[in-house]
Formats: C-alpha cells, structure tokens, sequence
C-alpha cells in the first residue's frame, strides 16, 4: 500500500530491508561513466582519501543483472607492501583509468594529514601521519570532464570470505573493475591491455 500525503508514520511498524544487488559473471565490459556520480571519500578509521565513482555497463546480454558498477581511486603514493605497487598505479587504479578513457591524466602531489582511530591506529602503532597523496579533486575533476566517455575495463567477481561473513554478516559478493582496457594505440608503460 502507498503512503498518503498528511498520513503519519512510524519507525516501529516500518520493516527495515537490505537491498539485495544481484552480481555479473567476470568479464571485459565496457561502461559508462557517471560523471555526475563522482565522490571525494575518507575511510572509516582514518587515512588518505580516495575518490569513487559509478559506472553504467553497456550492451549486457539478455538477463545479465543491469546495477552499476563502483570503482574507487586510492591516491597513496606509497606502494603496497606486499605488491611493491601504488594504487594509483595500478591496473584498476586512476592512471590506468585515464590511459582506458584514452587520454593522459597530469594530477598534482598534495600532503594530506590524517588521524587514525579504532584497528587502523593499532594496526599501524600511530595516531596519525602526513602522506603525499594525488590531489583528490583534481581527480573528481577530470573524472567530471569524462561524463559520458565509455570505457572497457575487465570486472571480476570479490566472494566474501566464510571469516568475513562471520565478522560482517551483511557483506555480499561484488562486482569489482579488476583492471582497466587501454586502447592498442596507447599500450605501454607496463600498464596492462586488451589481452587476445
């Protein structure tokens, strides 16, 4: 039944309900962007901040689930400890990004300071730090500048883990863009590419 204008209503007799987003089969797709979908963010316990957006995928097959995809760009410079890479270099991250959308992408290095809190100031032995980070706005901009621009990336399938469903039992499988597609032409850098 639909709400009337003027009627009331109340949080105890409403059902509260989980959204439940179906997954794709991984595969290369091309996407949308949704320039307008564009998000500077800080995580949760603190660190640098990471810009997301939402992506539309095109020419699905008949049956294959519609919802968007959400990429986020991780600006650390700092390369991982265990891959030796930076996010921002990687191949889902900003870089690969603007090589996919067929251009070159020139952001500024900015300190960020951050507070940690909770697991991550313990995890880390800290409260607090300075990184040099991409400038996030600088990439919500030219991600703005892309409104539009289709691009093909490989999206891969992230399966929660039976640990992570014990730890966080509202966490589903996802979606994730694995890596970016750069055009032939701008093939290099040791970024990857289509693969035949």
């Amino acid at each position: 039944m639909s709400p009337s204008a003027g009627e009331k209503i109340s949080s105890k007799n409403v059902t509260i309900k989980q959204a439940d987003f179906p997954t794709r089969e991984p595969g290369e797709r091309q996407f949308k962007v949704l320039g307008n979908t564009v998000t500077i963010k800080q995580p949760n316990e603190g660190g640098a901040s990471y810009v997301t957006v939402q992506l539309e995928p095109l020419n699905l097959e008949e049956g294959t689930p519609k919802g968007r995809a959400f990429p986020m760009f991780f600006l650390d410079g700092e390369p991982n400890a265990q891959t030796g890479v930076a996010s921002y270099e990687s191949a889902n991250g900003c870089m690969a990004f603007a090589r996919a959308c067929g251009d070159e992408f020139e952001p500024t290095w900015i300190e960020q300071e951050v507070v940690y809190t909770g697991n991550k100031a313990k995890k880390k032995g800290k409260d607090g730090e300075t990184l040099v980070i991409i400038n996030p706005e600088e990439l919500k901009q030219y991600i703005m500048a892309h409104d539009g621009q289709v691009v093909t990336a490989y999206e891969g399938l992230k399966k929660v883990s039976e640990k992570e469903k014990l730890e966080f039992p509202n966490h589903k499988d996802q979606n994730t863009i694995d890596r970016w597609i750069i055009p032939e032409a701008l093939e290099g850098n040791g970024l990857p590419a289509r693969r035949k």
